[in-house]
């Protein structure tokens, strides 16, 4: 990801005191590690991105689950959820 300053997130720092009943322990990085000034993110890169989020979303033991994002990468999250779905044999509506 990167080039457009709308594609880097604020740190998690300040997301944790303006959205403070939200978890973000699961949130590996305080500074958002995937943004470059200098790339954006490659189709293979989005997919790959895209299937490890379904991978550790599929691993959950909640039954709901927000997601919230770009709609960009809604659009990739469910065309990837859904060829995993088909690889396993499931039908993915």
């Amino acid at each position: 990801m990167g080039l457009h300053p709308c594609d880097q997130h604020q740190t998690i720092t300040t997301y944790r005191s303006l959205f403070p009943a939200i978890d973000f322990s699961d949130v590996e990085e305080d500074e958002d590690a995937l943004w470059s000034p200098t790339e954006r993110e490659t189709k293979e890169q989005l997919f790959g991105r895209t299937k490890k989020f379904v991978e550790w979303l599929l691993k959950r033991k909640e039954t709901d689950i927000a997601v919230v994002s770009h709609s960009s990468f809604l659009r990739h999250l469910m065309a990837t959820f859904c060829q995993l779905r088909n690889a396993l044999c499931c039908t993915c509506r």
